[in-house]
Formats: structure tokens, sequence, C-alpha cells
């Protein structure tokens, strides 16, 4: 949690002036009855912010991505400044295998 709200804070300092791209393992499921309010919720529910991957599309099995073997979890975002960035594609890289824990997820874009 202090971790995100840190993360949440720099944001603040570009998401104005800048296109930004936050990527990474945020180590927060997306919610679900054992925890209603996971800390990926700060990001999801920024104005300024977009996650590459459509919010309506967390519960397919096609965007999890952990472990790489048998995604069972939505780990891994993209988030962008949909102001400033469009996103043309994006999706979890299952090709990769298990050349991480992780499996990747990967977005097209162009600036606007």
């Amino acid at each position: 949690l202090q971790q995100t709200k840190f993360v949440q804070n720099l944001l603040e300092k570009y998401i104005n002036d800048f296109p930004v791209l936050l990527v990474g393992d945020f180590n927060s499921n997306i919610p679900n009855p054992q925890d209603p309010e996971p800390t990926i919720n700060i990001l999801l529910k920024n104005p300024h912010l977009k996650s590459a991957t459509p919010q309506s599309q967390f519960n397919d099995g096609k965007v999890l991505t952990f472990p790489a073997n048998k995604p069972e979890v939505k780990l891994d975002y993209i988030f962008y400044t949909p102001k400033t960035i469009e996103m043309l594609e994006s999706r979890v890289v299952s090709e990769a295998k298990q050349a991480s824990d992780h499996l990747p997820v990967m977005m097209k874009f162009r600036f606007k």
C-alpha cells in the first residue's frame, strides 16, 4: 500500500505535463471476494491513467499473468495517459512461456 501510494504521488509530478507509461508487476490482484479493495485500485481509479487491459476483461483467462506456467491471477499491468498516448494494441505475451515467473504484457502505442 505504501509503495502504491508513493508511485501515485510520483505520478502527480509528471502526469499533467508529460506522456506517462507505468509498467510492471504490482503484486496486487484484481478485486475479488477475498480482497475487495486491492492496492491496484489506487491506480485503476486515477482519472488521468488508463489500463492497457480494459477492466472489463480482467476476469478473462487471456489476461492473467502469474504464474507463467499456469496463470491464475493478473499481477502485471501497463498504465498510460490517454490524453497523450493512444493505445493501438495490448495483450499478454503467452508465447514467452517461462522466460520469467510472470507472463509479460505488451502494448503498441503512439503519441498524440
